[in-house]
This record gives structure tokens, sequence and C-alpha cells, in this order.
């Protein structure tokens, strides 16, 4: 559900420290590409109206009935809870999107993963520093 922490280090690049980690790779591909059908670079540059009036060739969208798509997001749900309750006693992500959830099709299941914690405080800190911090993600 969550990618294995591997290693990291901290450079100092112009004066400001970047903390760079390795972690586990995990199958599956983002939610929203596996929503739409298409990567996050042409996710970019796509007209809305193309991207809402109906689902492109490799997309889910719209190809399910309502109640299976219901399903979908109670498996979502059933699966990243605990992960996040596990997760809220050391940090928040901040950066809960489509493009930072991974789905993998196996079989006859499906199984999520949460991803990019590039923006991820330390949770007992944060009640305090919010005010003074970037509190957004990126606004895809």
């Amino acid at each position: 559900f969550v990618p294995r922490y591997v290693t990291h280090c901290a450079l100092s690049v112009n004066g400001n420290t970047q903390v760079l980690l390795a972690m586990s790779k995990l199958d599956g591909v983002p939610l929203d590409q596996w929503l739409y059908g298409i990567n996050e670079h042409e996710l970019k540059v796509i007209s809305m109206p193309e991207l809402l009036d109906g689902p492109l060739p490799k997309g889910q969208r719209s190809t399910r009935s309502l109640e299976s798509a219901s399903d979908i997001v109670a498996v979502l749900m059933k699966q990243m809870t605990p992960v996040f309750a596990t997760l809220q006693k050391i940090a928040f992500h901040r950066d809960i999107s489509a493009h930072n959830f991974l789905i993998d099709e196996c079989a006859d299941a499906l199984k999520f993963a949460v991803l990019d914690f590039g923006l991820a405080v330390r949770s007992g800190g944060w009640k305090h520093e919010w005010k003074g911090r970037n509190i957004a993600g990126d606004p895809r």
C-alpha cells in the first residue's frame, strides 16, 4: 500500500537543502492514467471538453455503471483508510490526488497504493507550523 523506504540523503544546492528518498517500486499505473487513458504529461495539455466529453480510447472513465464505480471507490477507501490512519501518527501527505495513487488490476482484485511523499510533513509539528508554511500540493 505504501512504498518501502530504502535510503535517503540531504544535498545542499545554492544554500537550499534538498532531501532525496529512495523507495521501493510498486506495481500499477497512476489512478488518473487508469481513469482517463493518458499519462500525466498528456493530461496537462488536453482540452477540458475533450477530457470530459467522453471516454478516451485507453481510459476507464464512463465504462462502468454507477454501482460498479462505487464498488471501486469502496475498495480504494477500504484499502487506504487504515494506511492514512497509521500515517497520521507520523506525517501528513498533503498532496492526495489521482496522480499520487497507483491502481493494480490483478486477477479479480484491485490493489491501490499511495506514493509521492515529497510534500509530507511531520504530523506532530504541523499543528503549529501550518500558518507559516506552504500548505498545498500541486493543483492538478
